[in-house]
């Protein structure tokens, strides 16, 4: 018998992401110096880093402080 995955009840379950959690993973998203990974990590394509991302985010608002 085919189990149904629309019925089933432990697809059903829902748990939220955490606030802190989705903001780390959106943080690391600014890292401009992410380097690829051959072996793909949890399937990203880049390996990225909090330092990456403090660094660029430090960058930007410099190179834009100077331009204004």
């Amino acid at each position: 018998m085919e189990i149904d995955p629309f019925k089933d009840p432990e697809l059903t379950y829902y748990e939220p992401i955490p606030c802190m959690k989705r903001f780390k993973r959106n943080f690391r998203m600014l890292d401009l110096y992410a380097l690829p990974v051959t072996f793909r990590f949890k399937g990203e394509k880049k390996f990225y880093t909090n330092f990456g991302a403090a660094s660029s985010l430090v960058l930007l608002l410099l190179i834009l402080g100077l331009l204004s």
